[in-house]
């Protein structure tokens, strides 16, 4: 479950903030589920951009920590990352279980990301 239940939104809530299109009742009109799947399409890419832009500051970071012998891991920056955007998503309405899920992934790759920034300049300058 992606929404905490405490929080959810019921559907006519939900739908009447997104607003698309109305479909036609009588007709069966897909026209309200298009202009949906438009939104999605948006937030979707919306998402790819700020996940790429994350992932260059992750490299710099990784440059950064690299070039002062720090390790790429720092647990306790890590919990407080971690507890603050479940807060965050909690605090929204998202269930922290996701929440959880979804910055133990990207904090998985970053920290790959931190790792490898290093190997592809010394591959470079070799």
């Amino acid at each position: 479950m992606l929404a905490n239940p405490d929080q959810s939104t019921s559907f006519d809530e939900l739908t009447a903030s997104v607003s698309p299109s109305t479909a036609s009742e009588e007709g069966g009109d897909d026209s309200g589920l298009a202009d949906w799947r438009a939104e999605i399409d948006t937030l979707d890419t919306q998402l790819l951009e700020l996940l790429m832009r994350r992932q260059q500051v992750v490299r710099a970071i990784g440059d950064y920590k690299r070039a002062r012998g720090l390790t790429p891991l720092d647990p306790k920056r890590w919990r407080q990352l971690l507890e603050a955007n479940m807060a965050k998503g909690e605090s929204v309405g998202l269930c922290r279980e996701f929440i959880s899920d979804l910055y133990h992934l990207i904090h998985d790759y970053s920290l790959r990301l931190e790792s490898e920034s290093g190997e592809i300049q010394e591959e470079e300058n070799a």
